[in-house]
């Protein structure tokens, strides 16, 4: 990819991070950009062109996760090591993008429903990539009770089920309570529970 295309994409993800695409102005980007006017349109014609590719650039990568990268033999370590790239995500974002990591949580999930209506396709792309984190839970599941690490009268789907759900409501509780910087830690404290009930 072009270093100004880059250049581009990152400057437009770091101010959609920072506030939300309808708050950000084509104006504004250009101006954060320092180059020209002609320049930046030969790139990117629309406002909606350059947020279909910053999605592309920088959502998808963070939300296809590469579950084989975690413990695939142990359950508690497969979700400690799912929580330790969720913080490290967090972080990388913070850092990199320039946004307070209070808020990155918060408006990357606003953006994902901005993405939802702005982008055909979008809703569709995010369903498969959550049925491909839900086959991996529930693999990770099958083994933890094959290997006698976990022992429950729930089956494997519905065990897999609730630790993501946990994951999600959590992540919308601590975003609507406007308190994100203490979600990772619930999240550990809900899965570590749950797994005390279910592990033999």
């Amino acid at each position: 990819m072009n270093d100004s295309r880059k250049y581009i994409l990152k400057i437009a993800f770091q101010l959609f991070m920072q506030k939300s695409y309808k708050e950000v102005t084509l104006k504004e980007i250009v101006e954060k950009t320092k180059l020209s006017k002609g320049a930046f349109y030969h790139y990117f014609p629309s406002k909606e062109q350059l947020f279909m590719e910053v999605i592309d650039s920088y959502y998808y990568a963070y939300l296809n996760v590469d579950y084989l990268k975690f413990s695939q033999d142990n359950l508690k370590d497969f979700y400690n090591g799912i929580l330790e790239q969720m913080q490290a995500e967090i972080n990388k974002m913070s850092t990199e993008f320039q946004v307070d990591d209070k808020v990155v949580p918060m408006n990357y999930y606003l953006l994902i429903f901005d993405a939802i209506n702005l982008l055909p396709g979008f809703r569709k792309r995010v369903i498969e990539i959550s049925d491909r984190e839900f086959e991996q839970w529930r693999k990770i599941v099958s083994t933890a009770r094959a290997k006698g690490e976990i022992s429950s009268p729930m089956t494997d789907e519905l065990i897999a089920k609730t630790f993501i759900r946990i994951n999600d409501g959590a992540g919308i509780y601590f975003i609507l309570e406007g308190n994100v910087e203490k979600m990772n830690f619930e999240i550990k404290e809900l899965w570590d529970a749950f797994y005390n009930h279910i592990k033999t």
